[in-house]
This record gives structure tokens, sequence and C-alpha cells, in this order.
């Protein structure tokens, strides 16, 4: 259990740090141009020169992307014959652009369409301290409804190993469908705070008995940074 612990500890100060090298520094003028569909912004972002992370670099290697995000919450789920089965999402999100698949099929939907890539790592609080840890992908579309507040909606599938047993599945490697929604507020042309709700079910697909599924309900929130 302790190297589990080592890694939480490791991932949680990379989180920790990465937001001040994404919009700090003192040095230099970086000017990012982002397109959400029609509606076109343009913020100036300051970035040390001497630094090797920055949107500007994460951009050049992923051409495509339009979202990184960190996200956190809580989940809960009832376990049988034990306490909840209770969660703390800690999620770093990765959204690509998928517009330009889409219009290949002659298909060019209004807002924002996103494939998402969410590695995690969450602490597991209830019945006892354990861990998940996986990835998960996911689309998302979302569209403006009002000034600076857009509505999302996202689903997909994940895989994933919890180190907590159950008596409700015979594996500790799983499969984590899931769907939710929520809202993003651009308190800046290119940051925005999230809020949503997302429903998941885990199972091994019977791949072996017992399969019964935990379900949870989690709610969920973060930052992003758009392109």
């Amino acid at each position: 259990m302790e190297k589990f612990k080592v890694i939480l500890f490791i991932f949680l100060v990379y989180l920790i740090l990465l937001p001040s090298k994404i919009i700090g520094g003192e040095r230099g003028v970086l000017t990012l141009n982002k397109r959400y569909d029609n509606y076109t912004f343009t913020k100036n972002l300051n970035y040390e020169e001497n630094i090797s992370f920055t949107p500007k670099n994460l951009k050049d290697l992923f051409p495509h992307l339009k979202e990184f995000g960190i996200i956190f919450g809580f989940a809960r789920g009832d376990l049988i014959d034990k306490e909840d089965y209770e969660i703390i999402p800690t999620i770093l999100r990765l959204g690509f652009d998928f517009k330009p698949i889409l219009e290949k099929f002659n298909f060019s939907p209004q807002g924002l369409s996103e494939f998402l890539f969410e590695p995690f790592i969450n602490p597991i609080t209830s019945p006892d301290s354990n861990l998940e840890v996986g990835c998960s992908f996911l689309g998302k579309y979302a569209f403006p409804i009002y000034r600076k507040v857009f509505l999302f909606f996202e689903g997909g599938v994940g895989l994933i190993y919890i180190t907590q047993h159950t008596n409700e599945q015979s594996t500790q490697f799983n499969f984590i469908p899931q769907i939710g929604g929520g809202i993003n507020y651009f308190f800046q042309d290119d940051l925005a705070f999230n809020l949503g709700y997302r429903y998941r079910h885990l199972s091994n697909a019977s791949i072996r008995q017992p399969n019964k599924g935990i379900n949870v309900d989690m709610l969920l929130i973060g930052l992003s940074l758009f392109f």
C-alpha cells in the first residue's frame, strides 16, 4: 500500500505545480487564437522562455489539442455487506478536436466536438483506503447557452484497476462505461470553470463471476485551458 501512496503523492504534486507553469511567468508574451467553433477569442499569456513546458509546446506536440484540464470531485456507490464505496476523482483531461473527422463524413455540428483522453488516479476513502488507477476515453459535445456559459454532454468507456476487494467483483481489473454532463463557465477567454455530473458503471464484462458491478454517482469540478 505504501507504493500507491507514493505514486498518489507525486501525482498530486504534479497537478498542483503544473498550472503555475502553464499560466505563470515573467518573460515573453505568447498570443493564442482559440476558435470555439464560430466563437473566436484571443488571449495573451505570459510564459517563461527558460521552461520546457508551455501551452505553445503542448499545442505543438498535439496540433488538434483543444482542451487541457484538471478535474477533482467526489463519488459514491453502494456495496454489498460493506460500507459505501467512496472515491475522490483526480483526473487529468486532454481534449482533442473531433470536428475534422466528423467533417470527412459531411457532418459539421455547431459548438465543440471533442475526443477526451482522461488518465486518473482516484483515492478510495471507503470502505477501506485504496486506489483506482486507469484511463477513460470519452466523446464530448458542448454549445453556448448564455454568454460565457456552455452546456456539455459526454460519454464513453475506460479501463480501471482497483486495489479494493469487494463482494461484487471477482477481478480488480474492470471496465467503466460512463455518461454525464455539465457546464463550462468562461471567466477568461480561454479559461473555464467546469461543473458536472457523471454516472459510472464498473464491471469486468462477465470475464469472471461474480460480476454484479459497482455503480457510482460522481460530482466533478475542475479548471480547463482551451486553445
